[in-house]
Formats: C-alpha cells, structure tokens, sequence
C-alpha cells in the first residue's frame, strides 16, 4: 500500500456472490474483491473490523462476517452488517493437560484455524491446523450454534499461564492437522498433514 507498509494476508475465500475475500490481520481489514471478467481493476470493498481485536481468520456472507481470533469473549465474533452488532459465540476447545486454562490462553492454544462457509451460507466448519479439532456450527437467527466439535486428537504443547502471562510452545513431536478446507452443501473436504516438525520441518505443511 506504501513505502514500509505490508498486508499480512490470511483467510483466503471465495464467497458464494464470486467475490474473493482475504483477511489483513495486522490491520484487522476484510477486503473483498470481484473476480468476474468484466469487473477486474475494480477498486475492492474494504471493511474494517473492531481495530481493538486481534482476528486470525474470517468468512463473508451476503450479510455477516463470522471471524476467530484472540478473544476472550467467546471464540466466534458474528458481525451483523445490516445492524452493525457484534455478538460472541461458543467456548474454545479445553485440553486434558490443562483444564484450568483462561479463555485468554485457550484463544492462543488454537488460534491456528481455518474457517469455510457452506455455499448456502447456512453453516460453516472451522479446523485447526496444529491439532485434530474440527468445530461444526450452524448459522442460526444471526447466531452462532455448534452441531458437533470433533476431537480427535489434542496439540501436544506445553503451555505456562501466570497471571496475564502466557507462554505457549508446541513440542517438537506434535502432529499438525488439516492445513487447509473446502466445503460443499453436503461435503467437508481437508488437507490433512499427519507429520510432525521433527521430521519434516518447513514441509510439515505438505500433505498427501
């Protein structure tokens, strides 16, 4: 955007109008850009998120935009774009090593997800790319209700929480999870990985 600027990008999306939709989580900005032929160099919609939140992840529909980040309210934020509310939803996933974490630390322990919204905008599914925890959750009434959490296997991480300091470090060991999602009406597809830092390093991402 200028000189020393950057646009950290997450969240890639493409919305059921054909617009794509990326995350700048460093400015908490959605843009959304038109993709057909005949509306390219079209200056893309901006919407700027509560600048107060850290958001990691987002998904646009017609009306809404449902976001994850570091919140300590709920882990879903349903933003209304007809009313302008916002509204929290949802507790994160606990852990079993772990069981008195602060809502604060458990928004840090899995703030690795991904989030897709089905076509019909009627549900969405979030996964987490550090674990194997997949949350289901249906739109309902401009909220927020979770059909089923999936727990299939739990970040092995070592986590120290004094206080409002919070220190999180993933073993070395730990299995990382669905990298990346697509849905349809009736189908979640995910890119699993299955491999650990230790042996795979920087390509811990690439899955077959």
């Amino acid at each position: 955007e200028g000189v020393k600027e950057s646009i950290g990008i997450t969240g890639l999306t493409l919305g059921s109008n054909g617009n794509v939709t990326v995350l700048d989580y460093r400015k908490g900005k959605l843009h959304e850009l038109p993709v057909s032929p005949s509306s390219r160099g079209a200056a893309p919609n901006e919407l700027q998120l509560e600048p107060e939140r850290c958001h990691l992840a987002a998904i646009k529909g017609k009306s809404f935009v449902i976001t994850t980040g570091l919140y300590e309210e709920g882990r879903y934020r349903y933003y209304s774009e007809e009313s302008g509310e916002e509204c929290y939803y949802l507790s994160y996933p606990g852990h079993p090593d772990y069981p008195g974490l602060s809502e604060k630390a458990k928004s840090m322990l899995y703030a690795s997800t991904v989030l897709r919204l089905r076509p019909d905008e009627g549900t969405f599914v979030c996964t987490e790319m550090r674990s194997g925890i997949m949350d289901i959750c249906r739109i309902v009434d401009g909220g927020v209700k979770c059909v089923c959490r999936r727990n299939f296997y739990y970040p092995k991480v070592r986590v120290i929480e004094e206080g409002n300091e919070i220190d999180i470090a993933y073993y070395q060991d730990n299995v990382f999870g669905f990298q990346d999602v697509a849905v349809s009406n009736d189908r979640i597809y995910v890119l699993y990985s299955g491999k650990t830092y230790q042996e795979a390093k920087q390509n811990v991402s690439q899955c077959q």
